[in-house]
């Protein structure tokens, strides 16, 4: 609501609606064994390599905010930019990672 993001509404048969120019993901039909995995929150930081943007960190947060998965990942191909200014990523970080893709 800060930035003028739309919000979802719910119509009746329980399904989300957004503007035209949006797609709302809709609520899964099946129940979920663990309530807690209900919802996930997902953050990438990148960092840039030849190829252009790679993932140098993956975080996933139960729908409560309790860390699930929070790792550094080296990237395939020598990083040229850890993109620090955004990522927060500095080179000291990865140092002595051996996570891969």
């Amino acid at each position: 609501l800060s930035n003028n993001y739309p919000l979802p509404e719910m119509d009746q048969d329980g399904c989300l609606i957004c503007p035209e120019e949006y797609v709302a993901t809709q609520p899964s039909q099946h129940e979920t064994r663990d309530s807690f995995l209900s919802m996930v929150a997902v953050d990438c930081e990148m960092c840039y390599t030849a190829l252009g943007l790679e993932l140098t960190r993956a975080t996933f947060l139960s729908r409560a905010g309790d860390p699930l998965y929070d790792e550094f990942v080296v990237p395939p191909r020598p990083v040229t930019d850890h993109n620090t200014r955004h990522s927060g990523i500095t080179p000291q970080m990865l140092q002595g990672c051996t996570n891969t893709l």
